[in-house]
This record gives structure tokens, sequence and C-alpha cells, in this order.
């Protein structure tokens, strides 16, 4: 620590000094850590909605619907809307809005929703495996899985 003072008013200069050997081991594991974060950047693809719009398969006022394998076995005495959806704003998180409530929400939130409380059927932890766009006959995650190994899903 220095201390100096200038027109009245007194500075404190701190420093962390690190012992050349804890310096190089720490500058090892920053490194490390960085490569780290890197390779697992890498491993991600680019998110689905994102990867949809950039094929010009889905713009706001997209409509999406839950995959038949996902509905639950009386879906078809429920009002439709409960599994549809329009996509909204595609770069904020809460980007569909639900057509049963006219809110706006988060594909995974709206997605627990209809599990909790309308008795979807939960196929796995990623989301859009449970939409399709309306007309489509695979999933939004199947069709972006395609587009992102080059495939054009014809």
């Amino acid at each position: 620590m220095i201390t100096f003072r200038f027109e009245s008013k007194l500075f404190i200069d701190i420093r962390q000094v690190l012992p050349l050997e804890q310096a190089v081991d720490y500058q090892g594991r920053i490194r490390q850590k960085d490569e780290t974060a890197r390779r697992a950047a890498v491993g991600r693809r680019e998110l689905t909605l994102h990867v949809l719009a950039r094929h010009g398969l889905i713009a706001a006022g997209s409509e999406i619907e839950v995959v038949p394998e996902a509905l639950p076995s009386d879906a078809s005495t429920k009002d439709g809307r409960i599994f549809r959806a329009t996509i909204a704003d595609l770069t904020s998180r809460e980007s569909v809005v639900w057509q049963y409530d006219g809110k706006t929400y988060s594909p995974t939130a709206l997605t627990k929703r209809l599990a909790a409380e309308h008795g979807l059927t939960w196929l796995a932890n990623n989301i859009f495996i449970h939409w399709r766009v309306v007309g489509s006959a695979e999933s939004m995650w199947d069709k972006a899985e395609q587009l992102t190994r080059g495939g054009d899903g014809a």
C-alpha cells in the first residue's frame, strides 16, 4: 500500500502482489477456465428459434402448436387454443404469446405450465421437441437440428 497527499487530499494506492509462483499458477487457472468456456460454447448449437428464423421458417406472427405425441389423451375435449401459441418477439426471452390467455411467455415457462395444468406429456428437457410450426410434421427442435447439420429437411 502506498499513500500520498495531493492538494490536501489523501490517496491510497492498493495493489495485490502475488509471489511469482502463485502468479504463474493463477494465470494457468485463468487460461484453463477460458479454454473450458470456449470449448463449451463451441459444443452448443444456435438457439432453435434463431435457426428457424434465419432459414425463414418462423417469424413474428408464426403459429406453433404442441406436437401430437405430447398432447394429453383428452386434448380433443379441450379448447384448442390451449395447445397453440404465436411467435411474438424473437429477440426476447418471452418470445411466445399463448393463444389461450393472450399473455406472453418464455417457451419454457409455457411448456411447463401446459404440463402442470393441462396434461402435456413431457417428452424431453429440450423445450422445442414439444412444439412444431402449424402445418409441419416435425418438431421445431428436429427441424433446427436438420438445418444445423446442413440438411434441408426436405
